[in-house]
């Protein structure tokens, strides 16, 4: 049976001196393979076309019977690695929360320990605002822009926010 540890290898070794990054290399029982790349400014599709080929070269057909698919992590799909998450520093995420909150913001930073986003909403309107004292308004702005930081034990998933 084909290994992870294999085909990690190989795909490493293909990508080598590139941007090209890892998200999840998935083997079933049956030797279905599939492996996920990412890049920052996204994946073309002959550069997973390459890959393939390098894999299937690197691989014996006559040793073992396998299906091999590489493809690029899908937009929408919630994120695996830290990685991806550093691919999207100063776009928006949304966060499903494990205490069951669901929240859109910018994404400011991504350590070790977690992440780092902006508090960007705000029980008050614009003109709401505008019309409280100058030291409440200063007060309520400041909450509503500071950061938040989320550790990695309390995000459940995050994946790209997309508006079309």
């Amino acid at each position: 049976m084909v290994t992870s540890a294999q085909i990690d290898s190989i795909v490493k070794e293909s990508i080598t001196g590139t941007e090209i990054f890892v998200v999840e290399i998935i083997i079933s029982s049956g030797n279905n393979i599939v492996v996920r790349l990412d890049h920052p400014d996204g994946l073309l599709i002959d550069t997973c076309a390459y890959i393939s080929r390098q894999i299937e070269a690197a691989l014996d057909r006559d040793l073992e019977d396998y299906s091999l698919e590489v493809t690029s992590a899908g937009i929408g799909e919630p994120f695996k690695i830290k990685r991806q998450y550093e691919k999207v520093i100063g776009k928006k995420i949304e966060l499903v929360l494990k205490n069951g909150s669901k929240i859109v913001e910018t994404l400011h930073s991504v350590d070790d320990i977690g992440i780092t986003v902006s508090q960007s909403k705000t029980k008050y309107s614009k003109s709401a605002l505008k019309k409280m004292p100058k030291e409440e308004r200063k007060i309520v702005e400041n909450e509503q822009n500071k950061p938040i930081k989320l550790t990695w034990e309390e995000i459940k998933s995050a994946t790209e926010h997309i508006v079309f």
